[in-house]
């Protein structure tokens, strides 16, 4: 009957959507785990670039013009950074494209000239999203500047780095999944969950970046992966009621015409 052909019907739109969903969180969580392991692994390797640059000779010199010659030549052969600097204790220096820099106020450098070997948050510079790490240089154990490194984070429109704090994002954001999702990242762990985002559902992954302490995050909103499923159950009762409407109409017309007097 129609009836029982809805009532399938929506079983099996049921049945899709949740195996379409299934499907996409293990894409999402398989997507954003590999690229948080390569941009660990990209960090990984920046550092050890660092650690090799940290003993070269004219970073103890006190001509800016040959640090600067010198880390242009290391940049474009290791292709590895955006750009590479050099700050002396006082958070002045140069980089790889010849900019005179004060970054003394700058929550990396700071830790640096202390003795740290730093990784920062992801932040925004003017040539897009990027990471920066530093070491500090010394001399006969002394600190006499650090050397640093910037890396892009070309990560597309739908993954995004997650490191701000948890008080600081409960007073943000209302969503309670949100919340313990945020949570889980800073702890380091691994995850999926749904939330609401403008009044609509957002799917999300996440995974965190080893070498730091941020994470990974994925998202794209459920009707963009769920609309083909809907779109295909409403063709579906479409012709379904299409080819009853057809069929009762034959089915009449043949038992009037069975009816019909000799």
């Amino acid at each position: 009957s129609f009836f029982s052909l809805v009532i399938l019907g929506g079983l099996s739109y049921r049945f899709a959507r949740a195996m379409v969903l299934e499907n996409i969180y293990k894409n999402m969580e398989s997507i954003t785990t590999n690229e948080a392991l390569h941009i660990g692994d990209w960090i990984d390797k920046g550092l050890y670039q660092l650690d090799g640059l940290e003993g070269a000779p004219v970073l103890r010199q006190d001509n800016l013009t040959e640090k600067m010659i010198f880390l242009q030549m290391v940049q474009k052969k290791t292709g590895h950074f955006r750009t590479l600097g050099y700050l002396d204790q006082e958070g002045n220096g140069t980089d790889s494209k010849g900019s005179a820099l004060h970054l003394s106020a700058a929550s990396w450098f700071k830790k640096a000239v202390q003795g740290e070997r730093v990784i920062s948050d992801p932040t925004v510079s003017p040539y897009g999203l990027e990471v920066v790490m530093a070491i500090p240089v010394k001399d006969n154990g002394q600190i006499t500047g650090i050397v640093f490194g910037g890396i892009a984070l070309d990560l597309g429109e739908r993954l995004l780095p997650v490191v701000e704090k948890v008080n600081v994002l409960k007073e943000k954001i209302a969503d309670q999944n949100l919340q313990k999702a945020f949570q889980a990242m800073l702890q380091g762990k691994s995850g999926s969950l749904k939330y609401q985002e403008k009044g609509n559902d957002i799917l999300a992954v996440y995974a965190p970046v080893p070498g730091t302490n941020w994470s990974l995050a994925a998202k794209v909103p459920e009707e963009e992966v769920t609309g083909q499923v809907r779109s295909l159950f409403t063709i579906t009762v479409v012709v379904t009621l299409i080819i009853l409407l057809f069929t009762g109409i034959f089915i009449a017309l043949y038992v009037r015409k069975m009816t019909i007097p000799l």
